[in-house]
């Protein structure tokens, strides 16, 4: 009787468990996916973004920290497409926190998963796995810049 009732919760426990977890970093070109049809069309242009070590114009005045985080969980594309999605959602975030500020830009802006800074002035990463098909926490501040 205790070896069927073991069975049975280890059979339960693997089928509720599910499949391992695929876990993979897509690491995207920022300026080439600010560049993207699907990001241009969902920020405007009144507000512009700069990697942390990126060239950026003269900050005329820095406001306040502003993060953005998003994430997917049902996806149907490639990684890359999820991903995509993704940052435009982040980056309006980021946006609309800015414009509150007065800002025209989001500058200094970095990689900022489960809060661990990572600088890099040309790319950002998109992680996934198999819960979530993309997830995206970056970290800048608002400002305004020369046009």
């Amino acid at each position: 009787m205790n070896k069927t009732l073991s069975a049975l919760a280890i059979a339960v426990i693997a089928a509720l468990s599910g499949p391992p977890a695929r876990a993979a970093v897509v690491v995207m070109d920022f300026q080439q996916a600010l560049n993207s049809d699907e990001v241009k069309s969902a920020l405007g242009d009144d507000v512009t973004f700069y990697l942390n070590g990126a060239k950026t114009p003269v900050v005329r005045k820095p406001f306040q920290e502003v993060i953005g985080s998003a994430s997917t969980i049902r996806w149907f594309g490639s990684d890359q497409k999820a991903c995509l999605a993704v940052l435009s959602k982040v980056l309006q975030t980021m946006r609309d926190r800015a414009r509150q500020q007065g800002g025209n830009a989001v500058v200094n802006v970095i990689g900022y998963y489960k809060k661990n800074e990572l600088v890099n002035s040309s790319t950002i990463e998109c992680y996934t796995g198999a819960q979530v098909r993309g997830h995206i926490t970056l970290k800048g501040t608002a400002a305004e810049v020369e046009k």
